[in-house]
């Protein structure tokens, strides 16, 4: 308890900007009483705090519901959730959904698509789309159709590679869940760190989307 409180209290000094603010907001580390505190300190109009606030109660809000559409997605897909159950966890979390028979038929698309998988390439294929529920299904695929356990995984480690800066579609594949996995996978493709990591806090919502 005391080593939380003392990185608290070093992060949340040290955060002396709005963007620095929003990011202790996200991860959690103050409340959004103590970011309207700490915007008033560095003079922000009311008017552009509550903005601040909004925009950052948002973001979390969005990353929140897409971490669940993720898992999801992936439970649907490998017939773990059925319809009903998707439902279930949707209102148990709060997750709103306005229309969840697009989803459905979205992900019942994807189901199909996953049956017809005939041959290598179907599985390129889809694995560079994103329609693989989780790139994992993607070296089962080809463990069915003959490979052994080394070579399936050995060529879809190559197919990711080949996806390079596809982040998006990383992110649908389950390859990639979280900003450290994007900026790992973009240093293993060459792009140096820093680079990496102001490239991923620039996108990472857009590819949530």
């Amino acid at each position: 308890m005391e080593v939380f409180r003392v990185k608290f209290t070093y992060e949340s000094r040290r955060a002396i900007s709005t963007a620095g603010l929003k990011r202790l907001r996200k991860r959690g580390i103050i409340t959004e009483n103590t970011l309207r505190e700490r915007l008033k300190e560095l003079r922000l109009l009311d008017d552009d705090i509550n903005l601040t606030v909004s925009e950052t109660n948002y973001e979390i809000d969005s990353e929140r519901m897409d971490a669940f559409f993720r898992m999801a997605r992936s439970k649907y897909l490998n017939n773990h959730w059925s319809q009903a159950e998707v439902m279930t966890q949707m209102s148990n979390k709060d997750i709103p959904c306005v229309e969840p028979e697009i989803i459905f038929e979205t992900w019942n698309y994807e189901k199909q698509s996953l049956r017809r998988l005939a041959s290598k390439g179907d599985i390129v294929r889809l694995l560079k789309k994103g329609i693989i529920a989780h790139y994992k299904d993607a070296i089962s695929k080809l463990i069915e159709l003959g490979y052994d356990t080394t070579t399936a995984n050995w060529f879809v480690d190559e197919v990711i590679i080949d996806m390079g800066e596809d982040i998006r579609n990383l992110i649908k594949i389950r390859y990639i869940d979280n900003k450290s996995d994007a900026i790992k996978h973009l240093q293993s493709i060459g792009m140096p760190k820093d680079e990496a990591t102001n490239y991923v806090e620039e996108n990472w919502l857009t590819w949530l989307e």
